[in-house]
């Protein structure tokens, strides 16, 4: 109670100054604070502190929780963490470094987490052919049904294969973006791409099935969307064009039109180097992912180039499904097979194979008060692994053992009068949140605690030899300055079911 009061002190000071709020407070039971201070006080705080507010008595509760008063902007993101209960959901809250629970409204309770845009979660209730998606704010509880999956043509092809069995709708639904985060709107789309990424949906809220849109040519393929400015972008892997963007083309949805851009990626040249540590083989810069983000401080859109190593198994013909060590590779082959099956043997000796060093930051220090007790909520793994590691291939999966890892990321951005991709070399004053599954920019001045022009990611990374649960640790901080890595973030368990995402709550 005293640290609210303390916050309304604060808050109070920046909108009437300390004397005058003091007065209200000592004047009268705290419990009847005038409306209009609270309205003024209110504005002032994040989201988070505005669900806190909210619960210290009843005569606090609705002024707090009205949407009509906007929240102190540039809050920093909550991470999703991976299901391990079907009627909620656990987050990180990078603010004081503590696990957090969002309760799912009742019909979506047994659904999966699909990812995050512009405030709203995207959760699927999986029923084979009559799967359906949904738009859940798990701070309001308010709930909007999408179209069908069914209305996508190459959904049902998906479900009858084993993909669908062993990933459901996670290997099928990619990525989904909202226009803006106001649903009732007459401005708002969706727009998705699923399956074999070649098709682009969009459809507006309280549509009954996705509109269809062949956009690119054969051997192309959807990476990643994003809406700005009201146009969509859509970032396009080519075989035969790189480097520009098209010219734009008005779709149609629903009676309401859109631009949209094609952004052809531009493709790095990867690394033939390859080196040896203990039983894997290592390719640099093997692999990539690329994101489309907007500017929080000047609306320029950022292409990121996510780069990966990739680890591959040797293996024993006689043991094929040996996954222990042996023998010690150049820079220690035990430290890395421990960290690729999920052993850690909470030293750290596994970082000695990076040319990144690991930094500790007290704000990543957890803390969970509400569920250390609480199994279900068990998802952040401090330096420990409580199950027997992370690989069990089937011999038709061998040649598939592979473990990608980031070690470094390129920026990029459209300039926007030669129609062109440029290199940004710096993020300057920002902020960056990235993973397979929601996007976040903020100005790094607005945000204390955190230094500018780094990017925090959270990488959706699994493979077909992982077993349905599995250590991810592919958290952590990228410094553009010093072109670093920090895995200051404990490691995940997750499932090839469940997807890390950054959530921007809003209420």
């Amino acid at each position: 109670m005293e640290v609210i009061i303390d916050t309304l002190v604060i808050c109070g000071c920046l909108v009437f100054g300390g004397s005058v709020i003091k007065r209200l407070l000592c004047s009268r039971p705290w419990e009847t604070l005038p409306d209009d201070v609270m309205e003024m006080v209110v504005s002032h705080l994040s989201v988070r502190d505005r669900i806190r507010l909210s619960s210290v008595c009843k005569s606090w509760n609705t002024v707090p929780m009205r949407r009509d008063i906007p929240s102190a902007p540039h809050q920093l993101p909550w991470l999703i963490l991976p299901q391990c209960c079907r009627k909620s959901l656990s987050f990180y809250d990078l603010y004081d470094g503590k696990v957090g629970k969002l309760d799912l409204p009742e019909p979506l309770q047994g659904g999966w987490f699909e990812g995050s845009s512009k405030g709203w979660m995207i959760m699927v209730m999986e029923k084979d052919l009559d799967s359906t998606m949904f738009l859940v704010n798990p701070i309001s509880g308010a709930l909007h049904q999408l179209p069908s999956l069914s209305t996508v043509p190459s959904f049902q092809n998906f479900v009858e294969t084993t993909r669908w069995k062993r990933y459901g709708a996670s290997r099928f639904s990619y990525w989904l973006v909202l226009s803006t985060s106001d649903i009732t709107s007459e401005q708002c789309m969706i727009a998705a791409f699923f399956g074999d990424a070649e098709t682009l949906c969009l459809c507006r809220p309280g549509d009954t099935s996705w509109s269809i849109f062949e956009v690119l040519d054969a051997n192309e393929v959807i990476m990643d969307l994003l809406f700005s400015s009201g146009k969509l972008y859509a970032l396009v892997l080519s075989h035969d064009k790189e480097g520009f963007m098209s010219a734009p083309r008005t779709l149609s949805c629903g009676g309401h039109a859109v631009e949209l851009y094609l952004v052809y990626d531009i493709m790095p040249r990867f690394s033939d180097q390859n080196e040896v540590y203990g039983d894997y083989i290592v390719q640099l810069k093997a692999s990539l992912d690329s994101h489309l983000i907007e500017s929080a401080t000047n609306g320029e859109i950022y292409l990121i180039h996510q780069m990966q190593d990739k680890f591959m198994k040797l293996y024993d013909d006689e043991n094929p499904e040996d996954c222990g060590g042996g023998g010690q590779g150049e820079g220690g082959g035990n430290e890395e097979d421990d960290y690729i099956e999920g052993r850690d043997d909470d030293n750290d000796e596994h970082d000695n194979l990076e040319d990144n060093e690991d930094g500790g930051d007290d704000i990543h220090d957890m803390d969970d008060d509400n569920d250390s007790a609480n199994e279900e909520h068990d998802n952040l793994e401090d330096n420990e692994d409580g199950g027997d590691g992370i690989t069990r291939v089937e011999e038709e999966d061998r040649d598939l053992n592979v473990y990608l890892r980031t070690s470094a990321f390129y920026v990029y951005k459209l300039h926007p009068k030669k129609k062109k991709i440029v290199s940004a070399r710096c993020l300057e004053d920002q902020l960056l949140f990235l993973s397979g599954a929601g996007h976040v920019s903020l100005p790094a001045r607005e945000i204390n605690k955190l230094e500018g022009n780094c990017i925090y990611f959270a990488t959706n990374n699994h493979s077909t030899l992982h077993q349905r649960e599995y250590i991810n640790r592919e958290l952590g901080i990228f410094n553009l300055g010093d072109r670093r890595v920090k895995r200051s973030f404990p490691s995940v368990r997750v499932s090839v079911r469940t997807r890390l995402s950054w959530f921007n709550p809003i209420l």
